[in-house]
């Protein structure tokens, strides 16, 4: 049995600008841009400006829980009869203590009847929102607050439809498009039935933050990205009418801006340099930019891309089609060649074309790691490869220092180990195109039991392998938090790509 993970949770809405962190210690800030350190652990240390200290009105060490079980009010006891609970609501954080109800900034004095209707609103608001979609059925009750906490949580950080990576230094402007937020996020609302809004998100990303030129208004965008965000279009305009009328009125120019860069990459005239396959060249990761190169995540998620969006781009633009038709076909066959050229120069299949030795261990460089961490879940998730090179990627996920208690591991030389889970949805659904259910139930309940706070249900972007108790090392991010929902949703109802 691992220790729990206990750390910082936040407190805010989705139409709320304002964030307030409350810490283990006892803090409670209001999270100001670029105020904080970069990481959690130098953070702990400074004394940043807070409202106020929980040990004013509780003893120490006190139990952490949501009322009823997930709604974002924060309820601390400290098993001595004196408890607080805290809120946030109209960008002011409400704070119920035995001596009376209290509203920051300002330290305010509020009666009770504030908390009370502050309360009543959250309750409103949230039983609103999930009575409007569909839950999964028959989860045990841990389970069952723990998705709708998650939900709660991912959404308290967006505001209203612009995304927000995550909260602390994630919550960055520099972090905004950042698509993994947007594309969990969307991904969640169209397996929880909430698709009008799924289609206000992703219009409202390709609106903001695609450029005239097709490219991402991000500082350091894999290929890939382009990829995932295409594919949430064409589920979403396969969806129904009203998701083929949205695609038509709304995403259309965007996809196309984004395909024209796409093909644009392709040309080797335009984009001289790498191998001889002409594979796609460029980042791979955002914390990788400058590692520039041909890896087979990229390509082979653009293939899928291409492949799925075809035959809803030809029933509005047959021209358009068609072209997509043909360079699907010609990116499809130089990943073949490729793939082909280095088949049995590695005991599985590499991951970049520049690939110069075997993986020994995902533990034994930052590349071997992050190969690792992310680029196989998304080589993977393409569902491109064949069977028993999938396999093989699997095994040696598995035996290679990649796994531990179910967890991602992420550590290389001089990076002390330590879990990651904010691309787990891309490995859980390659596991789940494979049919490798088994797995895929392992992953899960990893997740649940080792990843995640077990009091407040909360994911960080990457947690402590040691400690007691375990603790986050990098913030808290809304593809982390989303990982248990969407794999639950998974988990009773999966659409594999060969039925959209």
């Amino acid at each position: 049995m691992l220790p729990p993970v206990k750390d910082y949770v936040f407190l805010s809405q989705p139409e709320m600008e304002e964030t307030f962190i409350v810490e283990r210690s006892g803090r409670v800030r209001r999270s100001v841009e670029g105020e904080a350190p970069q990481h959690p652990n130098p953070r702990r240390a400074p004394e940043l400006p807070f409202l106020f200290q929980l040990g004013e009105f509780l003893g120490p060490d006190p139990a952490w829980s949501w009322e009823d079980g997930w709604l974002p009010i924060l309820v601390a006891d400290d098993g001595r009869g004196q408890q607080v609970r805290l809120l946030a609501w109209e960008n002011r954080l409400f704070c119920q203590t035995p001596a009376g109800t209290l509203a920051f900034p300002g330290r305010e004095p509020r009666p009770d009847s504030c908390f009370g209707e502050a309360r009543q609103a959250i309750v409103n608001y949230w039983n609103a929102w999930f009575a409007a979609g569909a839950m999964p059925a028959g989860l045990a009750p841990a389970w069952d607050n723990a998705c709708h906490s998650a939900i709660v949580q991912a959404k308290s950080a967006f505001f209203f439809q612009h995304p927000k990576y995550g909260v602390e230094r994630y919550a960055d402007m520099t972090h905004d498009a950042f698509p993994p937020a947007t594309v969990a996020m969307t991904t969640m609302l169209i397996e929880f039935g909430h698709v009008d809004e799924a289609m206000r998100n992703l219009g409202y990303y390709f609106d903001r933050f695609v450029r005239p030129d097709g490219a991402i208004d991000y500082y350091g965008t894999a290929i890939s990205e382009y990829a995932t965000l295409l594919l949430l279009a064409a589920r979403l305009g396969k969806s129904s009418a009203a998701g083929r009328n949205w695609f038509r009125d709304h995403a259309l120019p965007s996809v196309k801006k984004m395909l024209f860069r796409l093909y644009d990459l392709m040309n080797r005239w335009m984009h001289p340099g790498g191998s001889e396959f002409w594979l796609l060249y460029g980042a791979p990761e955002a914390d990788t930019r400058q590692l520039g190169g041909e890896y087979l995540h990229n390509n082979l998620m653009v293939v899928r891309a291409f492949r799925q969006l075809q035959p809803l781009l030809a029933t509005l633009d047959h021209v358009a089609a068609a072209e997509l038709a043909h360079n699907a076909g010609v990116l499809a066959r130089r990943v073949d060649r490729a793939l082909a050229s280095r088949l049995g120069q590695f005991p599985f299949t590499p991951y970049r074309l520049e690939q110069d030795r075997p993986i020994d261990s995902f533990t034994s460089c930052r590349d071997f790691a992050y190969a690792n961490y992310r680029y196989y879940p998304e080589m993977l998730q393409s569902a491109l490869l064949p069977r028993e090179e999938a396999l093989k990627i699997i095994q040696a996920r598995e035996q290679l220092g990649g796994e531990e208690f179910g967890m991602t591991v992420l550590a290389w030389e001089g990076f002390a180990p330590g879990y990651d889970h904010w691309p787990l949805a891309s490995y859980a659904q390659g596991l789940l195109e494979l049919g490798e259910h088994e797995r895929f139930e392992h992953l899960l309940h990893c997740h649940f039991n080792n990843y995640q706070t077990p009091d407040t249900f909360t994911a960080y972007e990457h947690i402590s392998r040691d400690g007691n108790p375990r603790f986050a090392r990098a913030d808290w991010c809304v593809p982390a938090q989303l990982t248990l929902p969407i794999m639950l949703a998974w988990k009773q109802h999966y659409l594999p790509y060969d039925a959209w």
